[in-house]
């Protein structure tokens, strides 16, 4: 699924989706620069709509640079 695909999809969960909504990246060994940009952006969207999205199962990596980026 491409970082597109899936910021639509969790667009519209976003929303109006349920309060939680998780996400696995198991098996995602990399992460460009898009696919960062596309969670920071859609991890806001839910904040904004009192939601929360839990991003699950990271590679050690991704998990490091999406922390700096808090």
């Amino acid at each position: 699924m491409t970082a597109g695909a899936l910021r639509e999809e969790l667009t519209v969960l976003a929303e109006t989706g349920p309060k939680t909504t998780q996400v696995s990246f198991a098996g995602v060994p990399i992460l460009d620069s898009s696919g960062i940009g596309m969670l920071v952006t859609v991890k806001k969207a839910f904040a904004a709509s009192g939601r929360y999205l839990i991003i699950r199962d990271l590679a050690p990596r991704i998990a490091e640079v999406l922390k700096l980026l808090r």
